[in-house]
């Protein structure tokens, strides 16, 4: 009966893991939606750790690169980049364009929802003005 409710537990826990892209490009833009990434199940943290997805943008010195993934972080720690490793700027070795933390369904893909939206944003306050005016 013992085997039977642990395995039970774990097909509910896996069920509600978090889920995130994982994608590794060198292209600009390599890891939005419309590259299709790879979705993951991040699994089950350890006891006092939490999942996030992560998107990283960053120039290595030569390449562009973009990463997309899941990664643990202590339940204390703040759902932010000051808590993901190499977040930040390492002097000579990369520049950081772009570091995202956050912790709902997918939500670690690149750009292209984000400049849709602000696109969006921008665009119907002028189209109404353009509507009143003709």
């Amino acid at each position: 009966m013992k085997k039977v409710l642990l395995v039970i537990a774990v097909l509910i826990a896996s069920g509600s893991a978090l889920r995130c892209y994982h994608c590794e490009s060198q292209l600009e833009n390599g890891c939005k939606l419309e590259a299709r990434p790879e979705e993951v199940n991040c699994g089950i943290p350890a006891i006092n750790y939490q999942i996030v997805c992560v998107y990283k943008a960053f120039y290595d010195g030569t390449h562009h690169r973009e990463s997309s993934g899941c990664e643990t972080i202590p339940n204390s720690s703040p759902i932010d980049k000051s808590s993901i490793q190499n977040c930040e700027d390492d002097k000579g070795t990369f520049h950081i364009k772009e570091c995202r933390v956050c912790n709902k369904e997918l939500c670690n893909s690149g750009n292209g929802k984000k400049l849709t939206f602000l696109l969006l944003q921008t665009c119907l306050p002028l189209i109404y003005f353009a509507n009143k005016i003709f």
